[in-house]
């Protein structure tokens, strides 16, 4: 069900102003609004033609006490309140809990400058309809009453303006697809109907107070067709708030039933625009968006939307993004490609045995933040990140998202930052996702705050430890992203030289980066690094190498015996502090250039900290200040981080052109990092410069 391309659902300024007749409840006490026989066709146009009309009157300059942002933000908002028809049946105490709730729902409603929407009748409809009445905002025409039947005397006297429908119970198709958003105040199964409806039309939905079947349903999704739940608010305050959030956002607009599509209908066009035999094909599965099919080799998306517009709009966003990730060394999704024929729209990658993100036995912090790292760089974000939609190959046991679809976007800051705290949460919930029935419950507020309470609640609810999650949320954001923006620079270069096979680390650190020079681009990898608790420390990643080293002596055996590599890196070591004093730093200088000229066939790569911005704070660094230097200077850093200090010498350019030029090596290219977010062409705030080499 459900689904078009994602447009602004938002009334548009041309919805306020159709010119058609309409009926108020002044003109309205013996006349129908408009009378049964109307075409289908025409109900949603002569619905909107007699409501939209009042509306161009509206004036709400009297409205006070509101910041001028946020009153646009609900000016003029379609706000449909639902729920019981007969609040008098109810224990005293919820009945008056209730009429108050409603009652200051509708005052507040009416002060944000909201037009509301209801069944016209008693119960909830009433009191809200008396309570934005009675606003110090209230403002003529904007409480609406969409009857059952065509009377329109029956409305309660609070209402300004009628829709007398004749439908009956069909009704609340009207008052729902009328509605910008939904609010639900108790309810039996009329409300019950509305909301399955409001979820169906992709409308917010709100419950305010715990009883009926909207306290039954607060926080809950229906089903997977949307990324969203039934938000909870136990004010009227909360439900402003979360409309103002909610409200801001584009959704898609409803468009109809998806058109079915058949099994065998699907693997008969697999079969045909990829002349595959139908004996070869088989269904993997259905989901929201369309049904997955896979042959021997690969893996088919059929999306099933009907809209030929969503359909095309869909192309162009999934072919850019594809283009982009042909063009580093991608791990995150399947290099997929996108084909749109005879309004069909597939999308097609190499089939990959797999594991579940839920059974798949060890799911570390470390694979995480690689892979928003990896998102990071290549500049693209996934907006349903949940378990369902991550997979592991087998093979390399690296994770990847196997949903290729309408939540795969460019980047934008808050989209990125969305990711990294949906994929904290799920780090944090990984061994009981079996266990955790709606997972959304604990990933929908996470896409808009970093609000982490409903999974202190669960940890509590199990008598669990745990550190303050905001601080562990920080120190697993810092190793994400911008912080290893480098080490992506250094894989890309190396990913584009096929001829290099055997690459040698020269001051290899913690071994991250020679652990994905082997990882992922399956070069042959040995280390050097003469630092022993480093080794210790960060020994996961040394096992996987093929050889280190840390003494001087193996390093002269090596060169002695005339063994040599593709290339050798050499990341951050000329810039650190080797030595006490500038005389013997250079000396420890030429004898690493020796060794790596030496342990080189034809090809060196060198990163330094960059010394063109010697004020520069970054996200990763802040410098002291100097002014100029035109020879070695001994910078203190805070590393963001970790938050240490670090001392490193930065020489100018002309040191490194003249040392390079000494050793006799030819500058091919140079690089520098830097944060694309603030600057596309990485110049900004850049805290490293890659040098990339060859022997003349």
């Amino acid at each position: 069900m459900g689904g078009g391309g994602e447009q602004d659902w938002r009334p548009k300024d041309e919805d306020l102003s159709r010119n058609s007749s309409h009926t108020t409840r002044k003109s309205s006490k013996n006349k129908p609004a408009f009378e049964g026989g109307a075409e289908k066709d025409n109900l949603q146009d002569t619905i909107y033609s007699h409501l939209t009309s009042n509306l161009s009157s509206i004036s709400h300059s009297n409205i006070s006490n509101t910041h001028e942002d946020d009153i646009k933000i609900l000016l003029h908002k379609k706000i449909a309140v639902i729920g019981y028809a007969n609040l008098d049946s109810l224990e005293n105490n919820i009945s008056q809990l209730a009429q108050n709730l409603t009652y200051n729902l509708g005052r507040e409603l009416m002060n944000e400058g909201c037009i509301i929407i209801n069944g016209g009748l008693g119960g909830v409809m009433e009191v809200v309809s008396k309570g934005a009445r009675e606003a110090k905002s209230y403002t003529a025409q904007s409480i609406i009453g969409v009857l059952p039947n065509y009377d329109s005397n029956i409305a309660n006297p609070y209402i300004d303006t009628t829709l007398p429908t004749g439908f009956d119970v069909g009704r609340n198709i009207v008052l729902v697809s009328m509605a910008d958003a939904v609010v639900v105040i108790g309810g039996g199964a009329g409300t019950l109907n509305e909301i399955s409806l409001a979820w169906q039309l992709n409308k917010p939905i709100i419950t305010l107070g715990d009883f009926g079947w909207g306290g039954k349903l607060a926080n809950t999704a229906l089903d997977n067709r949307r990324n969203d739940i039934i938000y909870k608010a136990q004010t009227p305050i909360e439900v402003i708030e979360i409309l103002k959030k909610e409200l801001l956002k584009t959704r898609k607009i409803f468009n109809g039933i998806d058109s079915i599509i058949s099994y065998s209908e699907a693997k008969n066009k697999i079969s045909k625009y990829y002349n595959i035999s139908l004996n070869d094909i088989e269904i993997l599965g259905e989901g929201t968006e369309g049904i997955i099919l896979r042959d021997k080799n690969y893996t088919y998306k059929l999306f099933k939307e009907k809209s030929s517009l969503w359909k095309k709009t869909l192309y162009f966003q999934l072919s850019t993004i594809a283009y982009k990730l042909k063009n580093h060394h991608n791990i995150l999704y399947p290099n997929f490609e996108i084909n749109y024929k005879d309004n069909d729209l597939i999308i097609s990658y190499p089939y990959k045995e797999s594991y579940t993100f839920s059974e798949y036995p060890c799911i570390s912090k470390e694979i995480l933040q690689e892979f928003l790292s990896q998102c990071y760089y290549v500049g693209i974000t996934h907006l349903d990140i949940q378990p369902k939609n991550l997979r592991i190959c087998k093979e390399t046991h690296t994770l990847f998202i196997c949903d290729i679809g309408y939540d795969l976007h460019h980047f934008t800051d808050n989209f990125f930052e969305s990711m990294c705290r949906r994929f904290f949460a799920l780090y944090l919930l990984k061994d009981y996702l079996n266990e955790i029935s709606n997972i959304k419950y604990f990933l929908t507020p996470l896409n808009t705050n970093q609000d982490f309470k409903r999974i202190e609640d669960f940890y509590n609810s199990k008598n669990l430890n745990y550190q303050d999650l905001d601080m562990e949320y920080k120190n697993f954001r810092n190793n994400i992203g911008e912080f290893i923006l480098y080490r992506n620079l250094i894989i890309d270069l190396y990913s584009t030289q096929e001829s290099i096979k055997t690459i040698f680390d020269y001051g290899s650190g913690h071994g991250n980066i020679a652990s994905m020079l082997s990882n992922k681009l399956h070069k042959e990898v040995s280390t050097y690094e003469i630092d022993k608790e480093l080794l210790y420390k960060y020994k996961k990643y040394y096992q996987q190498l093929k050889a280190h080293y840390w003494e001087d002596c193996e390093i002269e055996r090596l060169i002695r015996e005339n063994q040599k590599f593709d290339s050798v890196l050499c990341s951050l070591v000329l810039c650190h502090a080797l030595a006490d004093n500038e005389k013997d730093r250079l000396k420890i200088i030429n004898q690493i250039m020796c060794n790596i000229c030496a342990l080189s066939k034809k090809h060196i790569f060198i990163v330094i900290c960059n010394p063109i911005y010697n004020q520069s704070i970054s996200n990763i660094q802040k410098r002291e200040e100097i002014k100029i230097y035109s020879q070695a200077t001994e910078f203190t850093k805070q590393m963001l981080p970790s938050g240490n200090a670090r001392a490193d010498i930065h020489r100018p350019i002309s040191y490194y052109e003249n040392l390079f030029k000494q050793y006799k090596l030819t500058i091919r290219q140079v690089i520098q990092s830097g944060d694309f977010r603030s600057n596309h062409f990485r110049i900004i705030n850049s805290d490293f410069i890659l040098f990339d080499l060859v022997k003349e």
